[in-house]
Order: structure tokens, then C-alpha cells, then sequence
């Protein structure tokens, strides 16, 4: 990713993040991250597309809840927010207990 596509991703999260807010929910987040897993095949480590409100396993083994976007990086790509208050990017991820 060059710096202009991670400047147009960033404003794409933070256009979401607004709407959410504004509308009191997480649609847009939710809307946005179906198309990011598109663009960028964004899957777990065992495979499974990342979707908001999935139930996944975190690198320290505890079982939590994607809800978001937490933010873009140029070189790792999208950090999601679980609800246990972490961020991890989808090779920190499983849908399985592994």
C-alpha cells in the first residue's frame, strides 16, 4: 500500500466511524469491512472472511468480538476493534479455537 492509499483508507474509516456515531450504530463500519475483506481478502489465520460482530479467537487464546475498526496502518493493513478492547489485524485472528 503507498501513502496515497492508505491516506483515501483512512479517510474511508474515519467517513464509517462518523456515520456510526451519528447514527448511534455500527452499520457503516460493518458495511465498510464486507468491502475491505473484498478488496483485500481480509481472512483469518484458518481462513474465514473477517465480518463485524464475528466471534473469533485473539492471540492470547481468549474467545471475542470483532466491532469495529480500530485503525490502518501502511504496512500492516486494517487493526480491528474487539470487544474485549484489543485491536488485531487478521493474522492475529481465528475463527476456530486452534
Amino acid at each position: 500500500m503507498n501513502y496515497e492509499e492508505l491516506v483515501a483508507l483512512q479517510e474511508r474509516v474515519n467517513t464509517a466511524k462518523s456515520t456510526d456515531r451519528r447514527r448511534g450504530d455500527r452499520k457503516a463500519t460493518s458495511d465498510l469491512i464486507d468491502e475491505l475483506v473484498k478488496e483485500f481478502r481480509l481472512r483469518t489465520l484458518d481462513g474465514e472472511p473477517i465480518r463485524c460482530g464475528m466471534r473469533i479467537v485473539d492471540y492470547n487464546m481468549k474467545w471475542t468480538t470483532v466491532i469495529g475498526i480500530s485503525s490502518v496502518d501502511m504496512y500492516s493493513g486494517v487493526w480491528f476493534e474487539t470487544a474485549n478492547g484489543g485491536m488485531f489485524d487478521s493474522t492475529r485472528l481465528w475463527a476456530r479455537m486452534p
